[in-house]
This record gives C-alpha cells, structure tokens and sequence, in this order.
C-alpha cells in the first residue's frame, strides 16, 4: 500500500470519531447535559447530570426490535445448507443484531468475514468508528478500499483491504492521539498479502449512502428534554427545602438554620432604621413542577411525530391501543423498519455469496435472499382472519382461470412447498378425495354467490345465509304439518 493510501484510511477513521461517540453517548444516555445560558453554569457547578429519560434509544429500540434477519437462502437446497452452517458456525443471529442496532445508532455498521486456509469460517460485526469503506466515484456502489484498525495493550493496528492484496500496520500506543492520528506513526508489520478471493471482505451496513444516524434530528429535542428534568430536580429539591427570609435588625438572626422541627425566636417589635417597622420573614415560593412535565410531554410528542415512532411507546400506561386501532399507530414505523430492510439485503446478499465462496462455492448474489421477519405487529385473530380472506380470494380467482400452484404462489407458498403438498397429496387417497371434496364444495358455493352477485344482490353471503334459514324454517314447518296430519289433529 503507498503513503497516500494510508493517510487517507487513517484521515477517514480518526476524522468520524467525535461524531459516533456522541451519537453513541446519546443511545447510552451518558451524555453530558447541555448548560445554554451562563448564569445556569453557575447554578450547576459540579451537577453532573445525564438524561433521566433516555427517549433516544426508544427510538432505536423500537426499530430493531423489528428488524430480525433469520438466515440467509440460496438458489437449491446445497446452497441453503452451506449458507445454514456458517450461519450457525458464526452465530450470525447475534452478529446481525449489533450490527443493525450500530447501523442505526451511528449510520453505518460493518460485517468482516474470512476464512483461515480450511480453519472454520469467521464472520464478525465491527463497531462503525473501527472501519472505514471507500467507494468508486463513479460507481459509488462498488467499494475499491476498506481498512480496520484496533488496539491491544501496547499498539494500535491498521489493516487495510482491497480486492487484490491486504496489509497491516503497527503504531505504538503511546505516540497514537486518536483525534488527530499521525499516518506517519504507522509501520508495516510485514509485506502485504494477496487476496486469495479477490473480493474485499468488509461488508457496509448502512441506512442511507450518507451516514445519517436515527438520533440526528432528535439530539436537539433530547437536550430539552434534559435541560427542562435537571431544572425540575432543582426546583423539586427547593420545594422540599424552602429558602426563607429575615427582615430585622435584631442580633444573633444570622445564627439560624432552616431544618425540620427548627424553632426560631426571633425579637419582635424592633424598629428599623426608625422607620418604625417591624421584623418580617417569610419565605419564597417556588415553581409548579406541573409546568416542568407539560413541557416534556410537548416535546415528546415532537419527538414522536419526527421519528415516526409510535405515541404508545412512549405513554405506556396510557389508554393502550390494540387490535386494528395498534396496526394503523404502527403503519409509519413499519414502513420505515421495512426500507431499512430492504437498503441492507443487497449488503446480505453479497455476504452470503462470499460465505459460500469461503467453503469453495461460486454464487450469483442476486440468487440470495435473505429470510427477514415479519415486522408487523402480530395479532393472531387478526391474522386468522387475513388468511381466512386471502384464501377465500384465490378460491374466487380460481375460478377464473388462476393455477393451484399461482394462487399458492400468492398465498405465501414457495415452490419448494407446493412440490412437497402435491406429493403428499398424490401418496395419500385420503388427502387427495378430501381436497377434492373441499374443491367442489368451494365451486358450489362460489357459483351460489357469483350468481346472486350477477343478480344485483349487495352481500350474497348474508343473503345465502338468509335463504338457508328461510329453508330450515320452512323444512322445520312443513315436518310440523305432516305430524300433525298424520296424528289427526
């Protein structure tokens, strides 16, 4: 690697180190409050306070929790089942969990895989102010360069990546600022080594092209939020202590203590000043801490409306929603969970045919997908019922010319699926003469209802139910004349 190279990879890591470890300090809720006027400086001398309410990583959290990355799949079966044991050999449900949760904290997060000659394969997420990948200007989806670095007891080391060769540097601890890192402070452990996969191993998560964090347009409102609970602490703690006060020329006044089941004497009837006055005290009031908490809650529903976070996850306990009334509150940071989805899986594929090419398999990319769950929120009636009316869909659709195997296809089954139902079908009489009963069944009461649909009927199965009863009435009435005919009555 030349000199330019490796100040560029040492400018880029050491240069985004202030920013992660703010919007890092934010998710953690160690971030130092913000004092905005001098005079509050001196009120909080030596008050070290973070964020009693730590909104911020709700924020983050109610995402993550819904984007779950549960394997990787390939072309065929072999495929899947190679891609299933480095799945399991790396314990990629962990590795895939930090990184997304990284990726939205810091807006980016890397995945490094490699394999050690026929040592077991390695997957590993790395922290965002750990690595760096730079891109082709002109394809700027096509990364030329990556580079690492991480530190031991005595040194830092960079390593930096291409698709031909991989170097390592060596800087010694004690010369190693890591604002303002010195690329000249870095020596080669050793020559560089070529690439034997001719694909550069660093794999970049990240929600945008840009490296926007969740947290950037809510640090400021976070800050408020902050600021107004360390001045409800302050007032709080003057209400349990009010400050009082004296007005007399008496002696011995500047003795007193203000304290729980304190008895003052204080001279009455002094003048002061000859002004004939007498001693005064007294006390001031303090601030309604109602107005404190009007404030936070403004500003969480600001935070709310920003973020596309639901209300109920910050008012738990309030007037909780459920059924139909939670999947629309939902709908926003679903859509968003579900773009976030959709920018990492051309990362996921990429790595899943790379751990295919680790144990010795070429893969196309574009024939990995990658197994994401739901991130609805699940409401098993409610889903019931949704599978009820799909396949109440296809079984009309069907009529009209659509394939078993389509309307399966639009039902959620894969092919492999379908196979295997038609072949279970086929060795068992059983299911095969239930399915057909189940099919004429299906024909007699969808031919029923299109007709009374031709016929300008608005709900034909409300009215088929209607004639059925009519039917059962009148059978039940015709059984009561006949009884009674035949008793003579």
């Amino acid at each position: 690697m030349n000199e330019p190279t490796l100040k560029c990879c040492v400018a880029a890591l050491a240069g985004k180190q202030a920013a992660l470890n703010r919007r890092f300090a934010y998710y953690d809720g160690t971030a130092l409050l913000p004092v905005i006027t001098e005079r509050l400086r001196e009120v909080y001398h030596q008050f070290n306070v973070v964020g009693a309410e730590n909104w911020s990583a709700v924020v983050v959290d109610s995402m993550t929790d819904r984007i779950t990355l549960r394997g990787l799949h390939g072309p065929d079966d072999a495929t899947t089942a190679l891609l299933a044991a480095a799945w399991s050999s790396t314990d990629m449900v962990l590795e895939t969990a930090d990184a997304h949760e990284a990726a939205l904290i810091g807006g980016e997060a890397y995945l490094i895989a490699w394999r050690d000659g026929d040592g077991p394969v390695e997957c590993y997420y790395n922290d965002a102010r750990s690595c760096h990948v730079f891109y082709d200007t002109a394809r700027p989806n096509v990364p030329t360069l990556a580079c690492k670095w991480w530190d031991d007891e005595e040194a830092r080391y960079l390593k930096i990546y291409t698709a031909e060769a991989i170097a390592t540097y060596r800087a010694v601890r004690r010369s190693f600022d890591t604002e303002r890192a010195d690329a000249s402070r870095f020596l080669p452990v050793d020559a560089p080594e070529p690439n034997p996969f001719g694909v550069i191993p660093v794999f970049h998560l990240r929600p945008r092209r840009r490296p926007i964090s969740e947290l950037d347009s809510i640090i400021s409102i976070q800050d408020a939020i902050n600021i107004l609970l360390a001045n409800m602490l302050v007032t709080a703690e003057f209400n349990a202590a009010p400050m009082k006060y004296i007005i007399s020329n008496a002696a011995g006044i500047e003795d007193l203590v203000s304290a729980p089941n304190r008895v003052w004497t204080i001279p009455s009837g002094d003048a002061l000043g000859g002004t004939g006055n007498t001693t005064q005290v007294g006390q001031f009031g303090a601030a309604d801490l109602g107005n404190y908490l009007s404030a936070v809650e403004q500003y969480i529903n600001a935070l709310s409306s920003i973020t596309r976070t639901p209300k109920h996850y910050f008012q738990l306990g309030q007037n909780a929603p459920s059924g139909e009334a939670l999947r629309v509150m939902d709908g926003p940071l679903v859509k968003k969970c579900r773009d976030r989805m959709d920018r990492f899986t051309p990362t996921y594929r990429a790595l899943g045919a790379f751990l295919c090419q680790l144990q010795g398999v070429l893969v196309d990319p574009m024939t990995i997908r990658a197994d994401w769950a739901n991130p609805e929120t699940e409401q098993p009636l409610q889903q019931a019922q949704e599978t009820t009316a799909r396949a109440q869909a296809m079984v009309a659709k069907r009529q009209t010319g659509m394939s078993r195997k389509q309307g399966l296809r639009e039902l959620g089954y894969t092919d492999d699926q379908i196979t295997t139902m038609d072949s279970e079908e086929t060795a068992d009489p059983h299911a095969r003469n239930m399915q057909q009963v189940i099919d004429l069944v299906e024909a007699q009461l969808l031919s029923r209802e299109t007709g009374m649909a031709l016929a300008g009927i608005d709900d034909p199965t409300a009215e088929a139910q209607r004639i059925q009863a009519e039917q059962e009435a009148s059978a039940s009435l015709g059984g009561q004349v006949i009884n009674a005919f035949n008793s003579g009555q």
